[in-house]
């Protein structure tokens, strides 16, 4: 397609790592192809846009929410939604709040954004990261219609059937038909009940921007309403920034000794006691190295937090530069950080959380590439065991590089390319 006929790109994420990074990365191979590419996010991505050479467009409002802000934003009587253990109501709060609730202003900022384009001429394909849901409305008849909208999932297929159990719940994996059934159940308890609420918001919100009522629930609707949805995920991009290695980093790339990288997660806060604190602790007496990402640049664990003597602890280290050198990776579930491990061959243990970490965990498990810890607040002995098992049992390396060679056989760039370019030819 020549350059002066390709639609402009109108890339939208959350403003979080795990959801800037995928769409960054294909942002920056869409540029590379000649597209034009506006990366529609929150404030703290800016100067990371700017440095893959899209145009950054912030998000408006409450959107480009700040931990504080979110918070303030929420009715006082929803906050203790926030308190509750991780599961199905806490998934709940966080759909409601985190993604419904930005609904209008994200939707107003891309309304603008067409408004624009349509003046100069140009037509425009909306490319969102799956959990972005201001793209929804205009799929439902709300303003003006993009030329076409490709949502890209970047976390498991939260599509209810009665074949897997339903998103976030955190069941097993069964194909046997009393599995079905209860899956079935599980899926009505849940869409009648806290699932419910996130939903009607949305139906809600919807027709107040000028839709029509979805025919599908939301957690549905954010696959079954895009033109395309494309499950993949992608490595972040690194390419912009040097990375500094901290001294004692020749100790990992040179020991005989098994390393294993523990990482809380970059997504969102989650108290350092939760799982870096208990797989320290659990692997302070073992013949091991612990490498400790602590997942945000600066971060330091607070002076109160004993580090034994084979811990090394550092802010922020890209996983591909990490990996190489691991022979497990102990994590929260995350879907970037599970497909980075598999990439790399390196089998994972992974505890459960919100959102779609039950969900990741679960797959890792099934796949013969994991050990699920089954909970999100480890014991240091939990911890233990499920990395003593993991590195003595050749079979998770094994599989996770299974999963891995089927990675390289995936053009994941050339397909949202094909995409593009389908939907430009239909429409």
């Amino acid at each position: 397609m020549a350059t002066g006929t390709k639609p402009l790109i109108l890339a939208c994420c959350l403003h979080q790592d795990g959801h800037f990074g995928p769409i960054a990365t294909i942002s920056k191979a869409l540029i590379d192809r000649g597209y034009e590419v506006t990366i529609y996010t929150g404030s703290p991505y800016r100067e990371k846009t700017k440095t893959i050479g899209a145009s950054f467009l912030p998000l408006p409002g409450k959107a480009d929410w700040t931990e504080r802000s979110l918070f303030m934003s929420i009715p006082r009587e929803n906050h203790k939604d926030f308190f509750q253990p991780p599961g199905p109501g806490f998934n709940a709060a966080v759909w409601e709040h985190m993604q419904v609730g930005m609904i209008p202003d994200q939707h107003a900022g891309i309304q603008d954004f067409l408004i624009d384009a349509k003046g100069r001429g140009r037509e425009v394909i909306i490319l969102h990261e799956c959990t972005f849901w201001g793209a929804l409305p205009s799929l439902l008849g709300a303003g003006i219609p993009p030329l076409g909208v490709i949502s890209i999932g970047i976390q498991p297929l939260a599509l209810s059937s009665p074949e897997i159990p339903p998103f976030g719940s955190g069941l097993k994996y069964d194909a046997s038909s009393e599995s079905h059934e209860r899956n079935r159940n599980s899926i009505m308890e849940l869409f009648q009940g806290p699932y419910s609420v996130p939903d009607q918001r949305f139906q809600v919100v919807v027709e107040a921007l000028g839709g029509k009522k979805s025919p599908y629930h939301v957690l549905d609707a954010q696959v079954r309403l895009p033109d395309r949805y494309l499950q993949l995920c992608v490595p972040g991009l690194d390419n912009s920034t040097e990375v500094e290695y901290p001294e004692w980093w020749s100790e990992i790339t040179e020991t005989k000794k098994p390393v294993v990288v523990v990482c809380g997660g970059t997504t969102i806060n989650i108290p350092y006691q939760n799982l870096i604190v208990p797989t320290m602790q659990g692997l302070a007496d073992e013949d091991v190295i612990v490498v400790v990402l602590l997942g945000c640049s600066g971060a330091k664990l607070p002076s109160e937090i004993t580090i034994p003597e084979n811990a090394r602890v550092i802010d922020y280290s890209p996983y591909d530069e990490t990996f190489p050198h691991a022979d497990v990776f102990v994590n929260h579930g995350g879907y970037g950080g599970l497909q980075h491990a598999m990439s790399h061959g390196l089998p994972v243990v992974t505890a459960t959380g919100i959102t779609d970490k039950s969900e990741n965990a679960a797959r890792a498990e099934w796949a013969g590439a994991g050990v699920s810890l089954e909970t999100n607040k480890p014991s240091p002995e939990q911890v233990k065991v499920a990395v003593k098992k993991v590195i003595s049992d050749p079979s998770y390396r094994q599989k996770s590089r299974e999963i891995g060679e089927e990675m390289t056989k995936f053009d994941a760039i050339k397909i949202v390319v094909e995409n593009i370019e389908e939907l430009s030819l239909k429409n």
